[in-house]
């Protein structure tokens, strides 16, 4: 079965210096089986398809994608959303399916794709853990796309979007790159952004669940074992 492995740098990393460890990536990846090429800075995007049968195979399910929308290019083997002891119980379940470049549900042009002749419906998937900072309302555990908070400000905590943060600086160019006061966190009230990697709500945060708890946006009853959300 052909599998991809994703490894992701910190946001600093530049890719021309990745591209030096091409090799020794390659070269230790063999040792597990045939590695058949290493890329860097390859953009991908991923997307729920629900209703699946759950009788049906992944490598089934890869092909079927495949010969109906040769369009869709995945650049990584599908797989189920919920561990196999969630859904195999199940008649159906959510497969998680990746494809290559940036692509938008409108890009793909459809709200279900046939899956074995099985009609699935199609849905971005968000992925977000516990210590994930909303940029709408600046609180922890759900991404901006899922936020149903009032807006507050990274910058002042006020009530507003951070893109609109006024200052009366004539020289700075405001919003969220505004560094004059008054400077509030809303999580912590301290004068420091919302977004100061040294706030001791981030840190609280961050070190209790190390990230480790990945959620998504699914459909009622199929449940990955670390939460989601409608």
């Amino acid at each position: 079965m052909r599998r991809s492995i994703i490894f992701t740098t910190s946001n600093t990393q530049n890719n021309i210096i990745n591209e030096d460890y091409t090799t020794i990536i390659a070269d230790a990846l063999s040792y597990y089986g045939k590695c058949e090429k290493v890329e860097i800075g390859k953009r991908f995007s991923q997307f729920l398809l629900y209703g699946v049968p759950t009788h049906l195979s992944i490598p089934d399910i890869s092909d079927s994608i495949a010969t109906n929308y040769p369009q869709l290019v995945q650049c990584q083997t599908p797989r189920w959303l919920t561990p196999a002891d969630r859904h195999k119980h199940k008649a159906t379940s959510t497969i998680v399916m990746t494809l290559i470049g940036n692509t938008k549900n409108a890009d793909i042009g459809r709200q279900y794709l046939t899956i074995c002749n099985r009609e699935c419906q199609l849905n971005k998937y968000i992925s977000y853990g516990r210590s994930t900072q909303c940029r709408n309302c600046q609180g922890y555990g759900h991404p901006a796309a899922l936020c149903k908070n009032p807006s507050r400000c990274v910058v002042c905590a006020e009530a507003h979007e951070t893109k609109d943060h006024p200052c009366t600086i004539p020289t700075c160019k405001r919003g969220p790159t505004c560094t004059h006061p008054p400077i509030n966190c809303t999580n912590y009230d301290a004068p420091h952004k919302a977004s100061d990697s040294n706030c001791p709500t981030r840190i609280n945060i961050r070190s209790s669940n190390n990230n480790t708890n990945t959620m998504a946006t699914t459909n009622p009853g199929d449940t990955p074992m670390a939460g989601v959300t409608e």
